[in-house]
């Protein structure tokens, strides 16, 4: 059973354990009647009870199987009332679902129908951003200095130290500046989506 339903299935399980429990113990009850009324014989005890006690114990074994069969049939309301629940969601999803799929073809529908272009030319807000080189992209002035020493070969230590900026900020600096260097050049290689044919 899978983790998330315990919650759903042990309350949904009661019921059934209820009146399996109930059908169990009449069936117990009824054999020791039986029992009772057929044996003859002194008990294993060696006590022999008497006509009225024998009364008194079948009075308690009726009272006790009625009892049992009133909550079995306890039970077996709130197991219909359940199912009848369970039926009416069920009903429910089917009708979601249904709605689902047919929204799901309208859109398909719509989607597969051409746009028209619009005879308007294009506003500048959404006009497609042209994609810009290295030589174009800005650099931020106070990472140059630490550029500038990268290129020359210094260790990142050594940096830290002459900027005066801790060197966990300086290998971020740098690692950033490599990332969008890899960027850069794999647009370069890829196909260009942001510019005009």
């Amino acid at each position: 059973m899978p983790q998330g339903w315990s919650h759903i299935a042990l309350p949904g399980m009661l019921p059934w354990l209820a009146a399996g429990g109930s059908v169990v113990a009449i069936a117990v009850v009824v054999w020791l009647v039986r029992i009772v009324m057929r044996s003859d014989r002194v008990p294993r005890g060696g006590v022999r009870l008497t006509l009225a006690e024998q009364r008194a114990l079948e009075r308690d074994m009726g009272r006790l199987v009625s009892e049992l069969a009133e909550m079995a049939r306890q039970v077996g309301g709130e197991l219909d009332e359940r199912s009848v629940r369970l039926e009416e969601l069920i009903e429910q999803a089917d009708e979601r679902i249904a709605d689902l799929e047919r929204a799901r073809e309208a859109a398909s529908t719509q989607s597969a129908r051409p746009i028209a272009p619009s005879p308007l030319p294009a506003h500048p807000a959404i006009a497609p951003t042209p994609v810009r080189s290295d030589a174009e992209e800005k650099i931020d002035p106070r990472h140059v200095e630490i550029y500038t020493l990268a290129d020359q070969g210094l260790a990142l230590e050594d940096i830290a130290r002459r900027v005066r900026q801790p060197s966990g900020e300086i290998g971020l600096i740098l690692a950033l500046r490599q990332t969008g260097r890899h960027e850069s050049q794999s647009s370069d290689t890829g196909p260009r989506t942001g510019r005009l044919s």
